[in-house]
């Protein structure tokens, strides 16, 4: 596949998605660890344990008028605005626990991250604030002195810089940014050593609406503490990130899991799950 042909290119990188059954990820997971090593976070704060189970929660930001939602659906210029928090459970731990978080390892800072397209191309900024402060920013534009410091400790002289950035989001819009809807699932992903290519399995996707204290507590935001799913996702989401053209290995790999390409947005989804089509204005794409 040459990467010239494939529409979702941005710079010099391709990003590709896929549904994979249930019944094909674990033998296509096998697979892949004979070309690329299954990749984990190593920096700062790491959870070094072994046999960890790896989650992701994302929390979507939108005004109450869904004008980020409106905007993906009606054009490709388009912004995203996300907080996410990893955590790993480590299962054999699970038989000694009396509670959740005894067998979870997961960081009270929040990844905020601006992703947008802009003529062609996509930009995404990242920056970590403390979880208890993230609703204040966003709906007041509240600065703590935890989160200064956070971005002392990120970007040194360059803090106000990206402070002030996320400011200049805000006003953008008549209304305050809020959590609008939550993604939850369990990630799995593999890189080679050079970063050129990256492929990632999320299973048991599903879609919650947010609550009124969700980010006001420092606990974990586990899938067990987010509600009722508003939808699950029974297949895996195969997703590609590449620069240069599709290995050949990795084709194959995808035609023998009978791997479906298709168009997805967890944002979309989360969002259409949460509020139906007499609230939007808009037909449900899926």
């Amino acid at each position: 596949m040459n990467v010239a042909s494939v529409p979702s290119i941005t710079h010099d990188r391709v990003e590709l998605k896929f549904k994979v059954s249930a019944a094909h990820a674990s033998v296509f997971a096998r697979g892949l660890t004979a070309h690329v090593a299954e990749h984990r976070f190593e920096g700062k704060g790491a959870n070094r344990l072994p046999r960890a189970r790896h989650y992701v929660t994302t929390v979507y930001f939108d005004t109450p008028s869904l004008d980020l939602y409106r905007a993906v659906r009606g054009s490709e210029e388009n912004l995203k605005v996300r907080a996410r928090e990893y955590y790993d459970v480590h299962p054999e731990l699970l038989e000694l626990a009396t509670h959740a978080n005894q067998v979870v390892r997961y960081s009270p800072v929040l990844w905020v991250e601006v992703k947008g397209k802009h003529q062609g191309r996509t930009y995404k900024r990242r920056i970590g604030i403390p979880k208890t402060d993230v609703s204040a920013f966003f709906e007041r534009g509240e600065v703590s002195e935890a989160m200064h410091a956070l971005q002392v400790d990120q970007r040194g002289k360059k803090a106000d810089d990206v402070i002030a950035e996320l400011l200049d989001l805000r006003a953008r819009y008549a209304e305050a940014l809020r959590p609008s809807c939550i993604v939850n699932y369990r990630r799995t992903a593999f890189q080679n050593p050079a970063g050129t290519v990256r492929i990632t399995l999320d299973q048991r996707l599903a879609c919650f609406a947010p609550t009124d204290e969700l980010l006001m507590q420092p606990k974990p935001l586990l899938r067990e503490y987010l509600g009722r799913a508003r939808y699950e996702e029974p297949a895996f989401i195969l997703e590609v990130k590449l620069t240069g053209d599709l290995p050949g290995w990795l084709e194959q790999l995808m035609q023998s899991a009978h791997a479906e390409q298709f168009a997805f947005s967890k944002f979309v989804t989360a969002s259409e799950s949460v509020y139906d089509s007499q609230q939007t204005g808009l037909p449900p794409t899926k």
